[in-house]
């Protein structure tokens, strides 16, 4: 009974986060993780295992293996008709409920080096919004900005040279100036509100 021995018992916290996906020979992969609290961790962990043995028994090509974070058990599903691609992982851990891809469990039960609450970015966007909220999203979208601009910028100091040109460096209007993206929702009173703001630095000198 999927609402008894799974819906009903999550309740509380609900989080998750993604890196952005890596792409080399072998094909891509991502660090991408869903967690959310149960009431009855126990009970959680059976309705998984019995997930798991329900997958098994289709007839599709699914593999299911297992293995352990922290102790408690994790099922990983992969197709080998996706060799290139990550699989799909979920279970219970602790208390949470967790289904993920990558490293991305791994990622949410190991105490990061650097909290990013110490970002100076972050701090920056969050402080023009709401400081009461009861959701927030923030996207590091600079990584992938940086990325992109440092292969466009590699193309364009190739064909610089080849016109014997000089490259400017990135202009106030500079997509490489867009930072991240954060959103929060919030109560006040009776009524829910949302702000969301993005982020552009000053062009760097």
């Amino acid at each position: 009974d999927l609402r008894s021995e799974l819906f009903d018992l999550l309740s509380g916290e609900f989080s998750a986060f993604s890196s952005f996906p890596t792409f080399d020979m072998n094909g891509f992969g991502l660090d991408a993780v869903a967690a959310i609290t149960t009431t009855d961790p126990d009970t959680l962990a059976e309705t998984a295992r019995k997930i798991a043995a329900s997958i098994e028994r289709t007839e599709s090509e699914a593999d299911v293996s297992v293995r352990e974070v922290d102790g408690d058990t994790i099922y990983v599903v992969s197709d080998p008709e996706m060799a290139g691609g990550p699989s799909l992982e979920f279970g219970v851990v602790d208390d949470q409920a967790v289904v993920g891809t990558g490293g991305g469990i791994e990622a949410l039960v190991t105490e990061p080096a650097a909290s990013l609450a110490d970002d100076p970015q972050y701090q920056a966007v969050m402080d023009e919004l709401p400081s009461e909220y009861y959701l927030v999203a923030y996207v590091d979208i600079g990584r992938v900005v940086d990325m992109l601009t440092a292969l466009f910028s590699a193309m364009d100091e190739s064909q610089a040279v080849e016109a014997g040109a000089a490259t400017p460096g990135p202009a106030a209007g500079s997509p490489a100036n867009i930072r991240a993206l954060a959103a929060v929702q919030y109560l006040r009173g009776e009524s829910v509100g949302s702000s969301v703001i993005l982020y552009i630095a000053d062009p760097q000198s």
